[in-house]
């Protein structure tokens, strides 16, 4: 049956002011507003007719265009909302939808009702509609369609039941279904949800008549995202075996790219026998649909967080000015996390949702190759992990088929970056890289527990030094005892800090800061912040030139040192509180909520051992002696000498 569409395609969000005039489609956006505008003024809402009139005139309008923008459709729900009639307007509308047998009209009024109808208004109609022997199987899906995109609940067997060919039918709109998803990556993930959250036997089973009655080139991109997500074993040998068993020179670059990708002589091999019979012409006819039909547009980039994330954005723009978007999460240790997209935003849609997308992070644009070269390196840590490549990077990752490759690879290119932002530093810098946390997307560098055992142990060990220094103080300690014990337990603190340094010299996690600030340089660097680009370059080098001997440099210094605050922070943040309505008698009994939600909570390990119920009534004095240190080791004013200019207007 027709797939619904992924979102509502009338958004009541009001088109950008600020729009280029010029542009073709905010032209014709302004004349339907205007002409509609012009006629509110003069002819009440109250009277069906002249509201039937001016529903008949923008629609009709409104079909017309060859290709209407995301803004056009904006501007003609507000329009037909503007007319204050909804009843009418669903009216004309279900009676046009069932006067006209051209398909691409039939889905433009459809979409309109999907904007301005209701399910109260729509389900008599088009039931009534849906029910009539004489309405073809083809208008009846239709309706059933923007019934369900409202939210009808009756029972889809019974739209079965009024079918009467529903074989043709679902033949049909699955061959539909299957070009659409050629062209619109949006669609094609929907469909692998669809299959994916079938009965495995029943996957095999709708692939395999699919397999049978379509070509393979409506098939190869499906085959090759269902197999590098490493599906059911059973799905990926059949898939396999499809691959390599099926005599299609489309099937080429799909078999080359997978070849490439994940190291499999197989498909390697399949792809040069395909390339001999001439598949180079075939592949080049096949380039997938939307490189064709847009161009790419502007690409933007994160910093990597604390625990080595980040985002990146492509954008391609269509030609009646509507952007697609591709947006996916990596890690330089796990590879590629997760990945989304849309097929058609309207310039406004698309400021508002990288605005929201870097809220708290700098946006910083990247050439489309740059940004391909990052994305692949993404995908080889994915499969050096065995981790499957989400399906939707697989659909949406076309957007950059066309954006070339680079010559060097990401760490060849990453390594040039350092040794270039090392030629504009001094020595003095090395005193200085514990600025970098006055840019704000390094406020999440730090280590937690579940980092790896040291930063357990550290985290553990603050914890300790911290509850028993509170517990073996009396509720009524004069202050002056309070403010001994808090600066012995600073001290102890970074003496913890300065041992914990040289156990994090030999793991792991400390290769993966220095790849953190390798990559944190470069960006920095292509988003023009000069100075911390070269702070990160610094401390970068340092770190992996001292390979064999630990040291303390300022910048390891803050990040141990916050490490430890932060850890306390969470536990202050999250200590529960005593229910007052509860009445056990010991620690175990006693019934606790979580501060943030107020749900029943789960005591912290450390609130569980000998001492915790003391220690949880000091919670109101550990808070204060972690904001005392935040304060003490990070104090407000730490800005750099003053012949080595940074300021936070660098930021």
């Amino acid at each position: 049956m027709t797939k619904l569409p992924p979102d509502d395609p009338f958004s009541k969000r009001a088109a950008s002011k600020d729009a280029d005039p010029k542009d073709a489609a905010h032209k014709r956006t302004f004349s339907v507003r205007t002409s509609l505008g012009a006629t509110l003024e003069a002819t009440p809402s109250a009277n069906p007719l002249l509201v039937r009139g001016q529903v008949l005139r923008l629609v009709n309008e409104f079909i017309s265009l060859p290709s209407p923008s995301r803004i056009e459709k904006q501007a003609l729900g507000e329009a037909l909302e503007a007319l204050n009639d909804r009843p009418t307007v669903c009216q004309v509308l279900v009676k046009e939808l069932t006067q006209t047998t051209e398909g691409e009209t039939r889905n433009r009024l459809a979409e309109i009702l999907m904007a301005v109808g209701s399910v109260k208004l729509l389900q008599e109609p088009l039931w009534e509609l849906i029910a009539s022997a004489t309405t073809e199987d083809a208008l009846k899906d239709v309706a059933h369609l923007v019934l369900r995109q409202l939210g009808d609940e009756t029972d889809p067997n019974l739209f079965l039941e009024y079918l009467n060919d529903p074989e043709t039918l679902i033949g049909s709109e699955t061959a539909r279904m299957l070009g659409q998803a050629q062209t619109n990556p949006e669609a094609m993930v929907d469909f692998v949800d669809f299959i994916l959250s079938l009965p495995i036997h029943e996957q095999l089973s709708l692939l395999q008549s699919l397999a049978s009655e379509y070509p393979a080139a409506h098939q190869a991109r499906l085959w090759e995202a269902l197999w590098a997500h490493q599906p059911h074993e059973r799905l990926s040998n059949w898939l396999e075996t499809t691959l390599l068993g099926t005599d299609d020179s489309s099937l080429m670059p799909v078999l080359e790219r997978l070849g490439r990708q994940f190291g499999v002589e197989k498909f390697k091999r399949e792809a040069r026998k395909s390339r001999l019979k001439g598949g180079d012409a075939i592949a080049v006819a096949a380039k997938h649909a939307i490189v064709e039909e847009t161009q790419l547009n502007t690409c933007y980039a994160t910093l990597p967080d604390g625990m080595g994330h980040q985002a990146f954005m492509v954008t391609r723009r269509h030609p009646n000015g509507d952007v697609c978007l591709m947006a996916v999460a990596v890690s330089h240790t796990q590879g590629l996390l997760d990945c989304f997209g849309f097929y058609q935003l309207s310039d406004v849609e698309v400021t508002q949702l990288v605005t929201k997308f870097h809220t708290t992070t700098l946006q910083i644009p990247l050439p489309p190759s740059m940004v391909k070269a990052w994305l692949e390196d993404a995908h080889r840590a994915s499969v050096s992990q065995k981790r499957p490549i989400p399906y939707e990077y697989t659909l949406w990752c076309a957007l950059l088929d066309d954006a070339p490759f680079l010559e060097n690879s990401l760490p060849a290119l990453l390594a040039e970056s350092v040794t270039q932002q090392l030629q504009h530093t001094k020595s003095s810098w090395e005193r200085m890289t514990h600025q970098l946390y006055l840019h704000p997307d390094f406020d999440t560098w730090f280590l937690e527990e579940r980092d790896d055992e040291t930063a357990a142990w550290l985290c553990e060990q603050a914890l300790l030094v911290v509850s028993q220094a509170l517990q073996g103080l009396s509720l009524q300690a004069p202050p002056e005892n309070e403010a001994d014990t808090f600066a012995k337990v600073q001290t102890t603190l970074e003496t913890l800090g300065e041992a914990f340094v040289t156990a994090f010299w030999a793991t792991e996690t400390r290769h993966h800061l220095i790849e953190r600030l390798k990559r944190a340089a470069f960006l920095l660097a292509a988003g023009e912040v000069g100075t911390f680009a070269r702070l990160a370059a610094t401390e970068a080098y340092r770190l992996e030139s001292s390979s064999d001997t630990p040291i303390e440099t300022p910048f390891i210094r803050d990040f141990v040192r916050r490490s430890m605050v932060e850890h306390l922070i969470r536990v202050v943040r999250f200590a529960p509180v005593l229910d007052k309505k509860a009445s056990g008698t010991s620690i175990e009994d006693k019934a606790f909520r979580d501060k943030p939600t107020g749900k029943a909570a789960t005591l912290h390990p450390v609130f569980m051992q000998p001492g915790g119920e003391r220690l949880l009534e000091q919670v109101p004095l550990l808070k204060q002696w972690t904001e005392a240190l935040y304060d003490a080791w990070f104090p407000p004013q730490d800005v750099p000498p003053s012949d080595e200019p940074l300021t936070l207007d660098d930021v």
